[in-house]
């Protein structure tokens, strides 16, 4: 997976408003957390029942298994060889390794994304 959808800070944001009674899918997505709710849904941390979002995973438990992903340990790895790359470099190596076919664009979007994940997991 490569976490592209959402920051780790919105990620966390909508986990805490559903942890604290504001299920309501319609409404969480219409707020913009749309790709966030997709990320938990990804990492089988939460469900959807109708219109209600149900966690099924702690916070902690979320990011772990984000954190353990190869994407992220991959970007982990390029971080520990050059602390100063930027996202289009990232995201030229994530294009190589994951053999994807990204336009520039994507390439600056999830190398920016990882980058962001693999700094705030740090």
């Amino acid at each position: 997976m490569f976490w592209g959808q959402s920051s780790p800070e919105k990620a966390t944001e909508v986990w805490h408003l559903i942890a604290d009674g504001e299920n309501s899918y319609t409404k969480l997505k219409d707020g913009g957390y749309r790709n966030a709710i997709e990320i938990l849904t990804t990492t089988i941390s939460i469900k959807r029942n109708g219109d209600r979002l149900i966690i099924l995973k702690d916070l902690d438990e979320i990011m772990k298994t984000i954190d353990e992903s190869d994407t992220i340990c991959y970007v982990k790895e390029i971080l520990n060889e050059n602390e100063d790359i930027k996202s289009i470099e990232v995201g030229e190596l994530l294009n190589q390794k994951f053999h994807r076919n990204w336009l520039r664009s994507s390439k600056i979007r999830y190398g920016n994304a990882l980058l962001k994940w693999s700094r705030y997991l740090s």
